[in-house]
């Protein structure tokens, strides 16, 4: 295909259709990355939608709000290697639309979107101002409106997206193209809206920030960068920056400058991002990120102080209309302000109890010994739904040794692990795919927990009697996993022995009872 041929169009649900015939739109669009180059490629493209409007892209090429992702299978297709370094990903348009509706929720003067990519949230910015506060989007539409990206392509994209559909022309959009770390180019006071780039960051400058240099991730270096200028930050990115002690830094930064309100999302049964990875090298190309949406005012002087912050959020894909909703994901954000040393993602029923017991300074790992005794439990590390204790020795790569240092402690650890509580504060402290032992051995224990001891001793010795029966095996990386499953009414006759007033049951649910 020469530079001068046009495109063959095609309608946009063959891209969308599952299924595993070949997709002709695919096939013909890499087929002219191949001849032309990605750029030339996409130069057709934006000619095509400037010439014909948003309303035949949509028809004949895709649609308009999934440019994004076509552009990501040009860049995996070009270079696979440079795509994964690069850790681009498109936001989903409900996310930016969210996003949206919180940017524009401040008082604003003017927009940054920096790594904007292909534009789905600076659009979705413009759309929401377009549709609730025109006279906003006159204000910013002549020269309040800045992008920063490294890719020139995905800047003319992006440029171009909003020309079509705003009338907003290149020359009133300041376009920052190059290395983030090195610009200057800055408006006063900005709110920042921003998907960064995750992946490791493997070249940190000599003169990054200790909090850049501790926690060694791309998406940190920019999140930093945008608290030095940012007067109002609404942001998504991995939601480990709350829980990872790599992070401790980073997290002083924004406690010390920022307060706000942080929405974490699990990434089962369905992640905030839904899309598909391109350019991936397993057969895994879910983008199963733990996402956060962090939206952020610099303190002033008698502003508040601290974040809320939600629990971390699962939800099935039928239910995504209802979950990601400001309405809702407000609903869900605890009532108290914390700053960030120690974050607990708490359910809101739950706030209470939690914060009550941090009160405390007693820990689990005063039940235990530090040599090993008689009284012993293996520990699976895998812990999504419950934590796996048991007195037999699991069969399974991933687990832990913990040995107490009485009958008693013995008694009481079993209990606590099985039941509900420690996975409670699991959850609140972390919740990913696996429980270090460290983070289990610091989880609070309320010091005036009152029980029958003797009766505990009799329900541990019945549940242990029956190890054997609850056992369970999964087939995992191609090794069979053994692990010890009590069944849920176990569980719960834990939660009534320990806690009779505390309801646990959200703790375990795979999604919010909404949407149903």
């Amino acid at each position: 295909m020469s530079a001068q041929c046009e495109i063959e169009v095609i309608p946009y649900y063959s891209l969308e259709k599952k299924s595993t015939e070949p997709n002709s739109l695919q096939q013909n669009y890499l087929a002219s990355i191949d001849q032309i180059g990605l750029e030339e490629t996409w130069n057709i493209l934006l000619n095509y939608l400037r010439s014909n409007g948003i309303s035949e892209f949509n028809k004949n090429v895709v649609n308009y709000y999934s440019i994004g992702n076509l552009y990501e299978i040009g860049l995996a297709h070009q270079n696979k290697w440079n795509k994964k370094m690069l850790g681009k990903y498109y936001t989903p348009m409900d996310a930016s639309e969210l996003m949206a509706e919180l940017f524009c929720s401040d008082d604003i003067d003017s927009v940054a979107d920096v790594g904007c990519g292909c534009g789905n949230l600076i659009i979705a910015v413009l759309d929401e101002l377009q549709s609730h506060n025109s006279a906003l989007l006159e204000k910013i539409r002549h020269g309040g409106i800045y992008l920063y990206d490294s890719d020139p392509v995905a800047l003319k994209i992006c440029s171009a997206r909003i020309e079509v559909k705003f009338g907003i022309s290149e020359k009133d959009i300041h376009m920052v193209c190059g290395d983030f770390f090195e610009q200057k180019d800055f408006p006063k006071n900005p709110a920042v809206i921003s998907n960064p780039p995750y992946s490791s960051h493997t070249a940190i400058e000599s003169n990054a920030g200790e909090d850049v240099k501790q926690a060694g991730d791309l998406y940190i270096a920019f999140f930093s960068r945008i608290l030095d200028f940012a007067e109002h930050i609404t942001i998504v990115t991995p939601q480990s920056f709350i829980v990872g002690q790599k992070f401790s830094l980073f997290r002083k930064k924004l406690n010390d400058f920022f307060y706000g309100d942080i929405y974490s999302f699990d990434n089962i049964p369905c992640p905030l991002f839904n899309g598909r990875k391109q350019g991936v090298f397993n057969t895994n190309n879910a983008n199963g990120v733990r996402a956060s949406i962090s939206h952020l005012h610099r303190k002033n002087a008698g502003t508040e102080s601290g974040f809320r912050l939600t629990h971390l959020i699962r939800f099935r894909s039928e239910q995504r209309h209802s979950v990601i909703n400001r309405d809702f994901l407000n609903s869900q954000l605890c009532e108290t302000r914390q700053d960030l040393r120690l974050p607990v993602k708490a359910f809101k029923s739950l706030e209470d109890f939690a914060f009550n017991i941090l009160k405390d300074s007693y820990k689990l790992e005063n039940l235990l010994s530090e040599k090993p005794t008689k009284y012993y439990l293996c520990v699976a590390t895998s812990a999504r739904y419950f934590i796996s204790a048991s007195s037999l020795k699991q069969k399974r790569s991933g687990f832990f040794e913990l040995y107490a240092k009485d009958k008693k402690s013995f008694n009481l650890l079993y209990a606590l692990l099985n039941s509900s509580y420690c996975y409670m504060w699991y959850r609140f402290f972390d919740g990913g795919i696996l429980l270090p032992k460290s983070l289990l051995c610091k989880i609070p224990l309320p010091q005036k927990l009152s029980y029958d001891e003797k009766a505990l001793e009799g329900i541990v010795k019945e549940i242990i009697l029956k190890e054997n029966d609850f056992k369970s095996y999964k087939k995992n990386g191609g090794a069979v996993q053994e692990v010890v499953k009590l069944p849920s009414e176990v569980r719960n006759r834990l939660n009534e022995f320990l806690f009779p007033s505390v309801d646990f049951n959200c703790v375990h649910q795979n999604f919010e009872n909404i949407g149903d």
